[in-house]
């Protein structure tokens, strides 16, 4: 969601990630504006929540540890304050877990050799 000049017709620049509901952390668009749904999203709409699939390519994206911060900020700034906990988490355990899949399947591999 994005600030909308209901009488202007123009999207706040530069483009900011908004909520309508008031919560910790989140977003609030300035006098004016209002919160609507019109643009696709952060990264051309690759990144988002929306859907099992694009969830998934977000969270395999920040198991890569890249650019996890910004979509962090952009789940922050829609929701709640609160995701900090997830992402870090996420970013703590994750690339962890992957790493000792990875060299799991190596080791497995190498010992029925």
């Amino acid at each position: 969601q994005s600030c909308f000049d209901v009488n202007g017709g123009s999207i706040l620049q530069p483009p900011v990630v908004c909520s309508d509901t008031v919560q910790w952390g989140t977003r609030i668009c300035p006098e004016g504006y209002q919160c609507l749904t019109l643009a696709k999203g952060p990264y051309d709409g690759l990144v988002n929540f929306d859907n099992v699939l694009f969830a998934l390519l977000s969270i395999a994206q920040m198991m890569t540890l890249e650019g996890w911060v910004s979509i962090m900020r952009y789940v922050s700034d829609s929701t709640s304050g609160f995701v900090f906990f997830f992402f870090l988490a996420l970013v703590l355990v994750g690339p962890l877990l992957s790493l000792k899949m990875f060299l799991a399947i190596i080791t497995n591999r190498l010992n029925e050799m």
